[in-house]
This record gives C-alpha cells, structure tokens and sequence, in this order.
C-alpha cells in the first residue's frame, strides 16, 4: 500500500474541489442571503475524517485487493465476484451496468460488513485503476458507494500513479501480470509513455491450464474444479526455477475422489508457458523488450 501521507495529498487534490461543488450546490436550494450550515453530527464526522485511514481498493479480473494506505500489505484479497446462493457473478465478466451496479453492492456490503469489519462512511476511498481497465466499470462501483453506503470521498487514480509512489521513483518499467492479460508500459517523470504499451493475453490462467493439461495424462480429471487448480498452483508449484543441483519432490494434493501427486518436474515448470511462444502469443520476455525499445533512449538507464 501506499504510504498514507501520499495518498492524502492525493486525495486533496480532489477534496478542495469537491467541498466547493457541495456547497455551491447546496446554496442553491437555500433563501438569498442564507448560508448552508452543518449539523453537529456531520461536522463531527467531517472532523475525525482525516484520522481515519483511507480504503485502497485494486479491482483485478479475478481478485480485489483491499487494504488501508500506509500499511504495508492489503488486508484482504478477495474474488472479484458477488455470491448470490451457490453461484459466483464475476463482476468484470457483467457487461449491463444496472446489472453490474446490483453485484457491485452486494459485493461492497460484503466487504465492508464480513471481511474488513469497518464502517463505509468513516472512510474515503481511493480506487487504483489499471491502464486498460474499462473506465465505466469504476464509475459504477463509485456511484454504489455513494449512493448506498454515503462514502464521504470516492477517488480514482492510475496505478500506474501508485506504483511510482510506492517505489519511490519517477521512471520505471512497469509489468502488470493477471488472470487473463499481462501489461507492460514505461513512465518517464511519471508521465506514462503511451507508445510503450505492449499487451499479451497471458496470465494466472494459462498456468492453471498447462497444469489440469499436464494432470490429464495421468488421472481422469474431466470434473476438478477451477479453486483446486488455483490451489494446486499457489500450493504446489514453484514461481522460479531453484538453484541448479537441486530437484524438487512430488507433492500429494487431495481432491474429491482421489489423491493426485504433483510431480516436481510439474511444480517447477508450471509457469514456463508464460516465457515461451504459444497460441496465446509472444513470452512475456518480449513483450518487456518491446516496451523497452519503445521507450526515450535517454530514459532507458
């Protein structure tokens, strides 16, 4: 998380013209010469708001990350998805925005009230946006909170913004690897370099397939489910190759009608398919190359 002293001045930038706008508006609706005046309550609550920790809200295709600025790691990370019975609504997968906006707060109702335990209208909220994340579907989830849990503040901001902040630098090469995409871009001075943009549509999810691909040789695995490859993934398998002369052992993994071993030559090179060319597109390698060339030679030290 960012540090909470960046985010406030970031959010300052937005609270003088938003307190501004409120009151204009609210003088329009008042007889000539009066003046809008606070309740108690409210100016109490406007008071302790600045103590209060701001809420950082990621929206990822398949997992949110939300936590409070100045801590060092989120706290929580959650489905992007609202449970309704026993079915799961991915919310970035939902393309009706009443529909969405529905999901959206049932899917805030359950964060605020099982998993962060907090109050919504103690905390403003700053939203980190992906550089090709759809803008509407940011706007939707501002206006539930405003609407139906009186969030005081609702920011949104580049991540790629956050991400300078939080390194403390003003140029990098920024990766951004998903469930369905990897990104790769470049910021100079923290202006990003547009031209450097480079895409590819791989992620979390073509690991999770080469490993029920590798798995199907050896077991009848036609109905395991999408949370025990997940499981298996994060469990089991290695992010990196270990040091050379060392060899990984198999790993048991239990599921519903059997119990699988996770070979090591599986658990080390699960994530090889993201650095090499498939049907999905060039390795990840290239697509950081690409990024770079693209990038002011000046900037590129």
């Amino acid at each position: 998380m960012a540090s909470s002293d960046v985010v406030n001045k970031l959010l300052g930038r937005e609270s003088g013209q938003a307190s501004l706008s409120g009151y204009d508006s609210m003088r329009a609706y008042l007889p000539s010469g009066a003046s809008p005046v606070m309740s108690p309550s409210s100016a109490a609550a406007s008071a302790t708001l600045p103590d209060r920790p701001i809420l950082v809200i990621h929206f990822g295709r398949r997992y949110t990350q939300a936590g409070f600025a100045g801590e060092d790691v989120p706290r929580c990370i959650v489905k992007t998805a609202a449970h309704e019975g026993s079915s799961e609504h991915w919310l970035m997968n939902i393309s009706d925005r009443d529909v969405r906006k529905k999901y959206l707060r049932s899917f805030f109702q359950e964060l605020y009230n099982k998993t962060l335990l907090v109050k919504s209208m103690e905390h403003r909220v700053l939203f980190s946006q992906d550089i090709l994340a759809e803008d509407a579907f940011f706007q939707d989830a501002k206006n539930v909170l405003e609407m139906y849990f009186s969030v005081p503040m609702v920011v949104i901001l580049n991540a790629s913004e956050l991400t300078m902040y939080a390194l403390g630098t003003d140029t990098a090469l920024l990766l951004d690897c998903g469930d369905h995409s990897t990104t790769c871009i470049g910021l100079a001075q923290t202006y990003v370099i547009t031209k450097s943009l480079t895409y590819v549509n791989k992620g979390a999810r073509l690991v999770r397939r080469e490993i029920k691909e590798r798995l199907q040789q050896s077991y009848d695995l036609q109905n395991i489910s999408e949370n025990d490859l997940e499981d298996i993934m994060v469990r089991a398998c290695f992010a990196c190759h270990p040091p050379a002369g060392i060899t990984a052992s198999a790993a048991k993994y239990d599921v519903v009608d059997c119990v699988l071993s996770i070979s090591g030559d599986l658990r080390v090179n699960a994530a090889d398919v993201l650095f090499q060319y498939t049907e999905d597109g060039p390795p990840i390698q290239e697509i950081v190359l690409n990024a770079l060339s693209c990038c002011p030679i000046d900037e590129r030290a």
